[in-house]
């Protein structure tokens, strides 16, 4: 029996979800247009807090084999929050609102068919997600919901999937429906092989190449079929390991405006600059991103911080995308006089090293956040924004698409001023298009 007075603990997101998510009323539940004869469907359903806010799952549904293949969640969410993070992960599909009962039949019927198969739904669905359903009784209405391609299976595997999982899939199809039971297609063949595009290959590849042109029609196109793409060539496995490697971001604390003094480079015991340098820092940074350079703020900041290590990442940061050799001969020398501070070893590695810790998931180096700011668990939104933004770019480099995704996931889940939020995922579309190309060359 606890104590009088004292209050048991709030419940973690997570927890919160499991127990009480089916007591919420729905709100809403949406679905791609296309769902039907693609086969893949983005469902959303969302339930509704005595405070108006929104709990929601994101349920990325593969009715030709996979089943759940993905998903994701957020947690009383402000009404306008959720309605631009549902814009940003439908990105330009059309979506349509069903009801209830559809949603239910459609996730059911794609969670049994891959049963039947014996593959299972994704981690977040089956410990969390799918908790936001309602139970699967007799009160709801059955529908048919076609699952298979011509009546068969269809298995769908990226290349990139480890030669042990594509065997791991084709025995679980083969002991369910035999060899000849199943469809099976390759996101890429091997170097030896002559692998003719698909129509939406070849159509990406088109519209790609000629970027600078499009209509609003065209471009509107390409994102879409960027969408499908990624779907299609992302594997379930990767994306799985780099989305629990990425959960920490929901623990941290985000400020927008509040600045450490490890933000700045300062060592224990060093003064805190004034609240005007403090600003310019902020404004400069945050201009950067939209690759702006302030000259004004970045004069200002020289008088105020001369050689200030905070200075000097605004600096090398400004010359970046201007003169390529004088920003890495520039961040070197900063980073040797101040090889603790995180920004400025940040920026070394990825930006001019370009040799942080390997991406393979089962490094546990991998994507390492502690490498740059230690065992901190608050944070400046522009800490965390530069570190996403450079990681990324660095995937990218490597044609490694489930980690970008991974990281739009994250971006998407932080709690950071709504135009910094549209430029960094603006940038990690633009990384994401650039992997497509590259993947499909």
């Amino acid at each position: 029996m606890s104590k009088k007075g004292t209050q048991s603990a709030p419940l973690s997101p997570e927890n919160y979800i499991r127990k009480k998510a089916r007591t919420l009323p729905v709100y809403e539940c949406l679905v791609n247009t296309n769902w039907e004869t693609a086969k893949l469907a983005d469902v959303v359903v969302a339930r509704r807090h005595s405070n108006g806010n929104i709990t929601a799952g994101f349920f990325l549904v593969d009715l030709m084999a996979l089943g759940i293949k993905d998903g994701t969640y957020c947690f009383n969410y402000p009404i306008d929050e959720y309605n631009d993070l549902v814009k940003s992960i439908r990105g330009n599909m059309e979506f349509k609102t069903i009801d209830y009962t559809l949603a239910h039949n459609i996730i059911l019927a794609a969670e049994e068919y891959a049963g039947d198969l014996g593959i299972e739904p994704c981690k977040l669905y089956r410990d969390t997600i799918k908790y936001i359903l309602e139970e699967d009784t007799d009160d709801i209405e059955l529908i048919e919901i076609e699952c298979g391609v011509n009546g068969k299976p269809m298995l769908f595997l990226p290349e990139d999937v480890d030669a042990t999982t594509k065997q791991k899939y084709h025995e679980k199809m083969k002991k369910a429906v035999g060899e000849d039971g199943y469809e099976y297609m390759e996101g890429i063949g091997s170097a030896d092989d002559v692998v003719e595009k698909t129509e939406d290959e070849e159509r990406f590849c088109h519209l790609f190449d000629n970027l600078k042109t499009l209509t609003q029609g065209e471009a509107d196109e390409l994102w879409t079929l960027l969408h499908k793409l990624n779907q299609e060539y992302c594997s379930d496995e990767i994306l799985d390991a780099y989305y629990e490697q990425l959960g920490f971001f929901k623990s941290f604390k985000i400020h927008k405006q509040k600045v450490s003094p490890e933000f700045l480079g300062l060592k224990e015991g060093d003064e805190m600059p004034s609240k005007s340098a403090v600003g310019h820092f902020l404004d400069i940074l945050k201009d950067l991103v939209e690759d702006k350079v302030n000259e004004e703020s970045l004069n200002k900041l020289r008088k105020l911080m001369p050689g200030h290590p905070a200075t000097l990442v605004c600096e090398a940061l400004s010359i970046k995308n201007s003169d390529s050799e004088k920003f890495a001969e520039f961040v070197t020398e900063a980073h040797r006089n101040h090889p603790d501070y995180g920004m400025l070893q940040l920026i070394n590695d990825f930006f001019v090293q370009h040799n942080v810790p390997s991406y393979d998931p089962e490094d546990e180096k991998n994507v390492d956040i502690k490498r740059y700011f230690g065992n901190r668990t608050e944070f400046n939104q522009l800490e965390i924004i530069y570190y996403c933004l450079g990681s990324a770019m660095l995937a990218s480099s490597h044609d490694n698409l489930e980690y970008v995704v991974s990281i739009v996931a994250a971006v998407d889940n932080l709690k950071i001023d709504k135009e910094l939020k549209y430029f960094v995922t603006r940038s990690l579309f633009l990384d994401l298009l650039i992997i497509m190309r590259s993947i499909l060359d």
